[in-house]
């Protein structure tokens, strides 16, 4: 099975996800208790714009692996993408049930509770992620606004500048680097 699990992961790198998914059923027939061929099939099963089958095969890996966190940190995007933001924290929770520090988890999970109006929630699991990663950049933008939100300006500030810290030279944050930069001005930084 890893075999067949390791070459569906070739497959899918190359775009080739119909390989890809071929494959992992190959690995879920010769294992068919192995979690991770079946979390790396709804991954593919996404990619390829079926994410009611991608939430099916997540609820099975969960139900393999009632710990494997990723599984419903992933199917939680799924749900929030859908407009099921009651689904997508309750998937957030049990992923941080099982593994507290996943930093993606808590910056999901705050995202729906933003979502929900929650925002004391929102900034607490905002602070949770980067207390776990503190070079998490998403975190800190998120709690930026969070707390701009909540008319906290200095505060907001310092996440802002803080993630302006932590995506100098990393490609791809261009966009919310400006956002960042007009956001330290408007509230009054330097």
């Amino acid at each position: 099975a890893n075999a067949r699990i390791s070459l569906g992961a070739a497959y899918q790198q190359k775009g080739l996800l119909d390989q890809a998914v071929k494959e992992y059923w190959m690995a879920i027939f010769s294992q068919p208790h192995n979690a991770v061929a079946r979390y790396n099939l709804a991954k593919v099963l996404i990619l390829k714009n079926k994410p009611d089958s991608a939430i099916t095969v997540f609820r099975e890996a969960i139900r393999l692996n009632p710990g494997y966190a990723d599984a419903n940190v992933e199917m939680g995007k799924l749900f929030f993408t859908r407009g099921a933001v009651d689904s997508a924290v309750a998937a957030y929770r049990r992923a941080l049930k099982a593994e507290i520090d996943h930093s993606d988890a808590h910056v999901n999970l705050a995202e729906a509770l933003v979502k929900k109006g929650q925002m004391d929630e929102a900034v607490f699991e905002y602070k949770e992620a980067i207390k776990f990663k503190p070079d998490h950049p998403e975190a800190h933008f998120k709690l930026a606004y969070a707390l701009a939100e909540q008319k906290k300006d200095q505060e907001a500030i310092e996440e802002f500048k803080a993630f302006l810290k932590y995506t100098t030279n990393v490609a791809g944050y261009d966009d919310w680097r400006s956002a960042a930069s007009k956001n330290i001005q408007a509230l009054g930084g330097r």
